[in-house]
Order: C-alpha cells, then structure tokens, then sequence
C-alpha cells in the first residue's frame, strides 16, 4: 500500500465509481493485482479506474460484476457504467433534447428545400 492514493467521490462520476470499485475489492481482502487477474486485466489498470485515470468500459463493468457477484442487481457496476457514459439528465433536460432534435430536422429541411 505504498502510494496509495486518496479518493474523493464527490469529485465526480468516474470518482465515484473508482472509490466504489476502491471499497468493494478491498472489502474482500483483495489487491489491484489479484482483483485484475479475477477480472482480466492488469492490477495497473484497476488502479487506473480506480484513481479516474482511465474511463471504465462496459466490459471491464461486466467482468467487475461477475468477480464481485453483481450480475443483473441494482448496485451492479454495469448499471453504474452505464450512468456515467450516458450521464444523468436533469429534470426537464429529456424535453429539450426531443425539441433540439426537432430543430436540427427543420435546419435540415430549411438547408434541403429552401435556397
């Protein structure tokens, strides 16, 4: 545990899927290394998701769930990844994507039709 690196999960989303990640291997006594041959990959890049270095994937979500037996439940990791790729949207936020998308189709018509 020599340099060992303080998480803040409030830092944001990928931090707080790190320090979650962080918490859950450790609560089962295990370090980056042996969490990263359990999952597939290297402890370096566990650590790398840990300290939000690199971006979690799906893949690497999906494997974290089946180390940790997650698979399909609320807390899973996946359904984590899958907030923090695609993010949360605000109250309201849904309605103005539909009518962007709607203007973007008129800027589109108006570009096609009408010189």
């Amino acid at each position: 545990m020599v340099n060992r690196k303080e998480l803040n999960p409030d830092a944001g989303p990928a931090a707080a899927f790190g320090a979650r990640l962080r918490s859950s291997r450790e609560a089962r006594g295990w370090n980056q290394d042996e969490f990263g041959v359990r999952i597939g990959y290297s402890g370096r890049h566990v650590s790398g998701v840990e300290t939000g270095h690199k971006p979690p994937t799906r893949r690497f979500s999906l494997a974290t769930d089946t180390a940790l037996g997650l698979e399909g439940t609320d807390d899973s990791f996946e359904r984590a990844w899958r907030d923090l790729r695609h993010g949360v949207l605000l109250q309201g936020f849904p309605e103005y994507v539909r009518l962007e998308g709607r203007a973007v189709e008129i800027k589109f018509f108006e570009v096609g039709v009408i010189p």
